[in-house]
């Protein structure tokens, strides 16, 4: 006996697990996926490639945004201030930290 039933599958992209809707505090970008809320010196926590299987969050303080689109379903990818490259998962300080030069 043969099963032909195919299963369709709604996957939203920038969900993590967690729903947010429209009014939700993640909906504003905090979650990384939106470039504009991302910004030179602010603080965030991002994956690096190798840590993607172990979901292993990174802290620090973005040096350079490395995406060029507005949006990313994975996260912008940002370079910190120690070198690191990953992809923002969340956006920890939303102003910028200032310089102590």
């Amino acid at each position: 006996m043969f099963f032909t039933e195919i299963f369709f599958f709604d996957i939203n992209p920038t969900d993590r697990g967690t729903v947010y809707g429209a009014g939700s505090a993640m909906s504003d970008g905090r979650n990384g996926t939106l470039r504009a809320a991302i910004q030179p010196g602010v603080t965030v926590d991002i994956i690096r490639k190798q840590d993607q299987l172990s979901k292993k969050r990174t802290r620090g303080i973005v040096l350079e945004i490395l995406t060029n689109t507005a949006f990313h379903p994975h996260g912008i990818k940002v370079r910190l201030t120690d070198g690191t490259v990953g992809r923002v998962i969340a956006v920890i300080r939303t102003e910028p930290v200032p310089d102590d030069t």
